[in-house]
């Protein structure tokens, strides 16, 4: 595993914390981690095989930012950064937002970050296991 080649250290987890100990640990301590959901990594916003810096990561973080402001802290949404390229994956109900914003705004903030094209992703959001799986299918039909 990774955390063992690399020497992290999960005290949490040695500890053997369940994620409903913590969860209920986080809220009487009221920290602010309750409120997000989770999220993956934004390593995973990369293709694989591609150099990930911190760079690229803040460039994504801000792009999915940008993207909540606008279509709200509700909507599932990846920013998949393919260098000049931004490919963003939404939940198809966020599609009628879409409609009803100014596509103009959204661009334009995100072209200032960095990204010369924008893209929407017509399948939507795929959570990465799921997109592995029919991927997989595919080859096999």
């Amino acid at each position: 595993m990774a955390n063992k080649e690399f020497g992290v250290v999960s005290p949490l987890y040695e500890c053997k914390f369940s994620k409903q100990e913590l969860s209920r640990l986080a809220k009487r301590l009221n920290l602010s981690c309750l409120v997000r959901p989770q999220q993956a990594c934004l390593a995973s916003r990369v293709p694989f095989r591609e150099p990930i810096t911190r760079a690229r990561l803040k460039k994504i973080e801000f792009a999915e930012k940008i993207l909540s402001d606008f279509l709200g802290r509700e909507i599932i949404l990846r920013a998949r950064d393919h260098n000049d390229i931004l490919r963003i994956e939404t939940e198809k109900k966020a599609w009628t937002k879409l409609k009803k914003i100014d596509i103009n705004k959204i661009m334009t903030r995100l072209k200032k970050i960095g990204y010369k094209y924008i893209t929407l992703d017509l399948e939507g959001y795929i959570p990465a296991g799921l997109r592995t799986a029919q991927s997989a299918m595919q080859k096999v039909t």
